[in-house]
């Protein structure tokens, strides 16, 4: 008897021991439901957070296409403005080297009436150089094409002498 009695009390303590463990199991379980439903709540707010993510990056997508479409217009607006720019640079640059050269010309031509017209005035003091200053000694110095004035001039001495 006594092994019976030894034996009941073994598994009275095994069966006690089991009773904890199942009541803290028990509780573990609750916290564990709780969490459960925290955590349930959790993976829906991240699929909600990665739906509107997805759909910001369509949109993101989107915009960029239209940006980059309209930014790739507008370069090659810039270069067709750059190229008509540096057209009319190089036009410039030609039409105020030719500016430069006829103001060049003009001086010289202004140098050359002031000294027919000094060079005439001159020879209307001294009867013996109005003799020698006819029109062939006085056509202008400046070779090529004359200039309006010069005709008038030469024209002018002409009639005159």
């Amino acid at each position: 008897m006594t092994s019976a009695i030894l034996m009941d009390v073994v598994l009275g303590g095994l069966l006690a021991a089991t009773i904890f463990y199942t009541t803290r199991l028990y509780r573990k379980m609750s916290e564990l439901k709780l969490y459960q439903q925290d955590l349930q709540q959790l993976a829906a707010q991240f699929t909600r957070a990665t739906e509107t993510a997805q759909q910001a990056i369509g949109v993101l997508k989107e915009t960029t296409e239209q940006s980059g479409g309209l930014l790739e217009s507008h370069i090659r607006k810039a270069h067709t403005l750059k190229e008509d720019l540096n057209f009319m640079n190089d036009r410039a640059a030609s039409l105020a080297t030719a500016l430069e050269e006829n103001i060049k010309e003009a001086r010289k031509a202004k140098n050359d009436l002031a000294l027919l017209a000094s060079t005439i005035a001159g020879a209307k003091k001294t009867p013996a150089v109005a003799a020698v200053a006819t029109t062939e000694t006085l056509k202008p110095v400046r070779r090529g094409r004359a200039s309006k004035a010069e005709a008038e001039l030469l024209a002018a001495l002409e009639s005159r002498g």
